[in-house]
């Protein structure tokens, strides 16, 4: 069965490898990474750490999500993936998308999720409400904003006339707050590293304000790496390299199939179908969960 599985797999490459170029074709892409535990890899401890990264992109009504396995967590990773893209990127604050967040093309977002997760770690070991609790008011002030914008259903101009309005003025009030307690604060703290975490990205933080089609967190390609979390559970590891490959491919598949509606199982029994039939790139184009015909999917 694993034969299987990589035999399909290698088949499907080429589709993954015009997914890859989907996913540079838009204006935003938001990027996330994962450990993975792969055996029998060429000079490495089967407990060595492997990774599986994530890239949420392609146009706005036509998302793709790839999935890659490597070795390491190196920073010229997400520049390779991203070599040919130019826009908006969205990531966490690891400092390995440093690298490719400041290359000429693009614009660095960073995520208030991670800014607010900071604050709750220290509200929960808290006796009492503090600095912690007064910055994670504002930040509840500015996803009150994204709820009001999503409730009244606005457009990517009105969202952005919205966050001008409201959300850049309380970004002005939790600076004040972070400031005037930085020095006071032991960086060594949870509260200190929660503060520096902030600042360190404050500009990367407001960038969302500047276009309503931006998120103001990286939690869609944060739940893109939900089923990874949720597999390990069950198959542990992947058995070799060919085997994170072949996981990576079809993640790849199946999940882009579920961003674009799609029944995964329903899809993929029209794609291997007619996968072999499929002889040139704009062919295997029309076989993307993106470009497929809705009708035909429903007569296999």
């Amino acid at each position: 069965m694993c034969k299987w599985i990589l035999r399909v797999a290698a088949a499907c490459e080429t589709i993954v490898e015009l997914m890859h170029d989907e996913i540079t074709m838009g204006k935003y892409v938001a990027m996330d990474e994962t450990p993975l535990q792969v055996l029998n890899e060429e000079n490495r401890s089967n407990t060595t750490k492997s990774y599986i990264w994530v890239c949420y992109g392609g146009l706005p009504d036509k998302p793709c999500i790839i999935y890659r396995y490597y070795k390491t967590r190196e920073s010229k990773i997400p520049k390779d993936i991203l070599k040919n893209f130019s826009g908006y990127l969205q990531t966490d604050g690891y400092s390995g998308y440093k690298l490719v967040g400041n290359r000429s093309g693009i614009v660095h977002l960073a995520c208030l999720a991670h800014v607010r997760r900071k604050f709750v770690d220290v509200v929960k070991i808290s006796k009492k409400a503090g600095i912690a609790q007064q910055a994670l008011d504002f930040i509840g002030q500015l996803y009150a904003v994204e709820r009001e914008a999503d409730e009244k259903n606005l457009s990517a101009d009105q969202r952005k006339s919205l966050r001008e309005s409201l959300s850049k003025p309380i970004f002005e009030e939790l600076k004040l707050l972070l400031d005037r307690n930085k020095t006071q604060t032991p960086a060594r703290s949870l509260l200190g590293k929660a503060i520096n975490y902030a600042l360190n990205l404050w500009k990367e933080l407001n960038v969302y304000i500047q276009d309503g089609n931006l998120r103001i967190d990286n939690n869609l390609v944060e739940n893109k790496i939900r089923p990874i979390a949720m597999g390990r559970k069950n198959w542990l590891f992947a058995g070799c390299p060919n085997g994170a490959d072949a996981l990576a491919i079809l993640y790849s598949i199946i999940e882009t199939a579920r961003a674009n509606g799609l029944e995964p199982y329903g899809y993929l029994r029209y794609l291997f179908t007619n996968l072999p039939a499929a002889s040139t790139p704009e062919e295997k184009k029309a076989l993307l969960p993106q470009y497929v015909v809705r009708e035909k999917l429903l007569s296999v």
